[in-house]
């Protein structure tokens, strides 16, 4: 799957660039949503695909896991031949989405559940898991979002795609787009409605955990060519 080189730059936008506005992302994603709420979305994204695939290889991944012969980072690399699977993408997406798994569960675990609710309490005060820093090192974000974006462009299409950014360019801001309304008032948004606010919340979220890991790894992220 490959991105224009218009939607490449706009997606190479990182909407967080700081410390308070990373909390500030993570603050809001949790106000309103739990592990459960985002972990359908990664569900409704790979529904919404061509085929089923995907879906039904991510169904059996925590058997796949628990036999042993695979981790994330086979599937991240998609070089193994897998029974039943000829094209390496899907290994590629499924991929994507045990990373996201990963990501969330953890965020939630370690301060999600006690945001939940209560956007504004103290920020707890936690370690970050060698998972959580080996995680980010399988992709970059450069290449993550890419990825997660040249997949939207394949299920709604480019002309949606493009009006989708055109409405997240509204709320330009570094905190997560409060667009929902916008969305559903929008003819052709709304025809995909769940998916593009499940895909907007990912957008910021990968923003705001990588640099929240790197920052306290004593480094920032950085996109290639900015």
């Amino acid at each position: 799957m490959k991105v224009g080189k218009e939607n490449k730059k706009k997606q190479g936008y990182l909407y967080v660039t700081n410390m308070q506005q990373a909390k500030l992302v993570l603050r809001e994603l949790f106000e309103d949503q739990t592990e459960d709420s985002l972990q359908e979305g990664i569900l409704l994204w790979l529904r919404s695909m061509d085929d089923l695939e995907a879906y039904d290889l991510y169904l059996n991944i925590p058997e796949i896991l628990e036999e042993g012969e695979y981790s994330i980072t086979d599937f991240l690399e998609a070089e193994m031949d897998f029974p039943g699977i000829s094209n390496k993408q899907i290994l590629r997406s499924v991929g994507l989405a045990m990373l996201l798994v990963l990501l969330l569960s953890e965020c939630w675990r370690l301060f999600g559940n006690r945001l939940y609710g209560k956007p504004e309490g103290d920020w707890p005060r936690f370690e970050i898991p060698i998972t959580m820093r080996v995680a980010i090192t399988l992709i970059s974000l450069e290449e993550f979002q890419q990825e997660l974006a040249a997949s939207m462009v394949t299920i709604v299409g480019k002309p949606y795609y493009d009006r989708l950014l055109e409405k997240i360019t509204i709320f330009d801001r570094p905190i997560i787009p409060k667009q929902r309304r916008a969305f559903e008032n929008d003819p052709i948004l709304k025809k995909h409605l769940s998916l593009v606010m499940w895909f907007t919340l990912m957008r910021v979220f990968l923003d705001a955990i990588y640099f929240y890991i790197e920052k306290n790894k004593g480094a920032s992220p950085i996109l290639r060519g900015r």
